[in-house]
């Protein structure tokens, strides 16, 4: 199964990814670390997923976020939320005038 990115590049479908994910948010979170649970959810997502020839990665934070709502994480789960929103954010308001200056010292630009 495949994994498409955000920019839109495909790569393998990885359970420690999800795993590792869930652990930094629970350490972040509640402080109370649970791999069996991390495991668990990562197991259950890709079994869900695996007839699938491919899924994107929004759909599977939706189901991490889902899944340690339903196994009772709600501290794990907002911080997994909270991080998601942040990276979001970082990168809808990726710094453009470092590409703009580029542009002017490779003489790219219309100035």
């Amino acid at each position: 199964m495949k994994v498409i990115k955000r920019d839109c590049t495909e790569v393998d479908f990885q359970k420690d990814k999800i795993t590792n994910a869930i652990l930094k948010a629970m350490k972040n979170g509640s402080g109370i670390v649970k791999p069996k649970v991390a495991e668990d959810i990562a197991n259950e997502i890709y079994n869900e997923n695996e007839s699938k020839e491919e899924i994107c990665i929004s759909e599977i934070e939706g189901m991490v976020y889902d899944k340690l709502i339903n196994k009772k994480q709600r501290l794990t789960a907002k911080v997994y939320e909270g991080y998601r929103s942040i990276r979001e954010f970082q990168r809808d308001n990726e710094n453009t005038t470092d590409n703009e200056i580029i542009e002017l010292l490779d003489d790219k630009s219309d100035y």
